[in-house]
């Protein structure tokens, strides 16, 4: 069962706007205002006889029930309020069960998934096994003398790779001079990245940050590296993580 309070009535009584709904909307206010002056509203005795033909009013014996006349709009909207209830009802009892049936597949999907997790772990020990008796058997069949006599013998240890020197700043420089033309610019920007090159074998710096050093435009400062690739001092190798571009000294030919 639904209640509605007094708001809710009024709201509800006011929303009724056909010319039928009269006498429902006058006698909702007699009993909102008979409620609010002496606190309860009692129905009228029901009568079911007209004034001609009724017979005089019998005492009613204690305890007997008593009826009362309910008008016709409070009985329509009684029965309305009900039909809503039961379809809302209806609707809720569909809602569920599809919600149980989509639940039930769900739970048929997550038991096929648990089956072709167990196969597949299955699968995987058995490969593991094999794995394991290969590699026993090639460990078996490998062991042994190594030459004659039945002395094992090592290899050689692998002679040192020697890294050949860095060069030093100074001597990048004057290696560039003799690749290009140097402006004040170019050579403001080469003064700048020499020491990183020769050290690092790599410039990682934004380019703000070398225009800042050196005073220039960062579009100045773009321009300048290109000019020094172009007469192949640097070379280009794509991008740090932090967007900064990457160059790496390129050696003089042999």
């Amino acid at each position: 069962m639904q209640l509605i309070d007094l708001k809710g009535l009024i709201r509800l009584v006011n929303g009724c706007t056909k010319v039928s709904c009269g006498p429902f909307k006058e006698w909702v206010t007699e009993v909102i205002l008979t409620v609010q002056r002496e606190g309860s509203y009692t129905f009228p005795e029901a009568r079911t006889e007209s004034a001609d033909q009724a017979a005089p009013a019998a005492v009613a014996e204690p305890g007997a029930p008593v009826s009362y006349a309910l008008p016709e709009q409070v009985a329509d909207a009684i029965v309305r309020l009900e039909e809503r209830n039961v379809r809302l009802d209806e609707e809720f009892a569909a809602v569920q069960r599809e919600s149980l049936a989509l639940r039930r597949e769900s739970l048929a999907t997550q038991r096929e998934a648990l089956a072709a997790h167990q196969a597949t772990a299955r699968a995987m020990e058995r490969i593991a096994e094999q794995l394991d008796a290969v590699l026993t058997e090639r460990s078996d069949g490998s062991g042994g003398s190594g030459g004659p006599g039945g002395t094992d013998r090592q290899a050689p240890a692998p002679a040192p790779v020697t890294q050949p020197p860095r060069p030093t700043a100074e001597a990048v420089l004057a290696d560039w001079k003799t690749r290009m033309s140097v402006t004040e610019d170019v050579w403001a920007v080469a003064v700048t990245i020499a020491p990183a090159l020769a050290e690092d074998g790599e410039l990682r710096q934004p380019l703000e940050s070398i225009a800042s050093r050196t005073g220039l435009s960062v579009h100045r400062v773009n321009e300048c590296l290109r000019f020094m690739r172009k007469h192949a001092c640097i070379d280009a190798r794509g991008g740090a993580p932090d967007g900064s571009p990457v160059y790496v000294l390129r050696t003089a030919p042999h």
